[in-house]
């Protein structure tokens, strides 16, 4: 018994409704994905700062091993970065094409029921 403008109007309101609530963890896993590369960085960083500090610390020339530690602490906080970021992204747009996918069914639904009342 509404007016067209009316119905159209709430069915556009209540599909942004729901577009948000849809999108609303996909932030977080976007978050997770873009942050843990840098925190990979951070601990490649911190690794090349202790090897490079053993090597100044000590006569470390020819004895690998004095740098073994740094070098592995860098290499270690890359692959755990990388490790958690990829599938993190992977999720992310898998997730974000599905939110968009049934958005646009929302959408198609609502011009579909707003064309019934006219």
């Amino acid at each position: 018994g509404k007016p067209a403008v009316e119905v159209e109007q709430a069915v556009l309101d209540e599909g942004e409704r729901i577009a948000n609530q849809l999108r609303r963890y996909l932030r977080v896993i976007n978050g997770v994905s873009t942050v843990c590369p840098l925190l990979g960085l951070l601990g490649t960083v911190w690794g090349m700062m202790e090897a490079f500090n053993a090597i100044a610390g000590s006569a470390a020339m020819g004895r690998p091993e004095l740098l073994a530690a740094g070098i592995s602490q860098a290499l270690l906080s890359t692959a755990a970065g990388l490790f958690v970021a990829i599938p993190a992204l992977i999720f992310y747009l898998y997730f974000v094409g599905r939110v968009d996918a049934l958005v646009m069914d929302i959408d198609q639904l609502g011009q579909d029921q707003c064309r019934g009342t006219r």
